[in-house]
């Protein structure tokens, strides 16, 4: 006997590929997100009769169940995205077209909403293109990284970049200012990496012999006062990969809290408080038929940062 009002929805073309807690947001826009994910760890959504993680992506044919989530009234924090916020995203597009979206994010916005944070990159750029039938996230920076970030406006466009990510065939080149002269021999990182769930929810990753193949490729741009700047290029995509592999290199990026330096004096002249100095310069891609390279400028604060540690 089916549920007083529970539904089911078949996944179709629409939705196919987006994340079950973005395809439920959108389903039950009012409803808090906090309710929403209670719903899916206490097995009140479920797909094919079966619980499911959040971050699960819908697949086609896929039977969702939807529970009566009645929608509520937010808390200002929760739905205030001020103007001047959702200008400065707008500010940083630096590519569109019918289906794709490149975004030069700033550091200290999360790439998506949820944990306790009220709104990321995502839900601001669907406030400001809120004609667009769907926006989903092509892959995440971490939160204090900048730079280029892609959504997809299109299930064709979603498919074919994932298809893309997981064969290896995007390019991307970060920029990163490390503590240290860092040696121009060492062009590669080749380490496994693990994931380490903390007592309090947040997630740390180490290197370990028993972890996942990381390969970071590495070029020597510029030194000065006892830092590196670097060109970065992660050969694969786990999470952390740039942090940790300079991090065991001995040559952490600055302004990193996570994957701190060992011995914080070592280098005086670089120990001021700064937002982490991790900058998504560049991806190429193949995008309409053609190679695209899609380039996103470094940042005023990243431009001063960098200009008065060169002092």
């Amino acid at each position: 006997m089916t549920a007083l009002g529970v539904m089911y929805q078949a996944v179709d073309d629409d939705i196919v590929q987006q994340r079950l807690d973005n395809f439920l947001f959108r389903r039950f826009n009012n409803v808090p997100k906090s309710r929403v994910y209670r719903a899916i760890r206490d097995g009140e959504v479920r797909v094919n009769k079966k619980r499911i993680k959040h971050s699960y992506r819908l697949q086609l044919g896929d039977i969702v169940r939807l529970p009566p989530l009645f929608k509520a009234v937010k808390s200002p924090q929760e739905v205030c995205i001020h103007d001047y916020l959702k200008q400065r995203v707008a500010d940083s597009i630096v590519y569109e077209d019918a289906h794709l979206i490149a975004v030069n994010k700033p550091s200290g916005i999360a790439v998506h909403g949820g944990s306790g944070v009220a709104f990321g990159m995502i839900e601001i750029v669907r406030s400001i293109r809120p004609l667009a039938k769907r926006l989903d996230l092509v892959h995440r920076l971490d939160k204090e990284t900048s730079g280029c970030l892609l959504l997809a406006k299109s299930t064709r466009c979603l498919r074919s970049l994932h298809q893309q990510l997981r064969e290896k065939m995007v390019e991307k080149t970060y920029q990163a200012l490390v503590y240290g002269i860092w040696p121009k021999k060492l062009t590669c990182v080749d380490v496994p990496l693990h994931k380490q769930p903390l007592a309090d929810g947040q997630l740390r990753v180490v290197v370990d012999v028993d972890g996942k193949k990381s390969l970071t490729r590495f070029k020597v741009l510029d030194t000065f006062n006892e830092m590196s700047l670097l060109e970065v290029k992660p050969q694969t995509g786990r999470t952390h990969q740039i942090r940790v592999h300079t991090q065991w290199a001995g040559h952490p990026i600055v302004g990193d809290d996570k994957y701190p330096l060992s011995q914080k004096t070592q280098y005086p002249r670089a120990s001021a408080k700064c937002r982490l100095l991790l900058h998504a310069e560049s991806m190429c891609l193949f995008h309409n038929d053609q190679w695209l390279t899609i380039r996103a400028p470094m940042q005023d604060d990243w431009q001063l940062i960098v200009s008065e540690l060169k002092a």
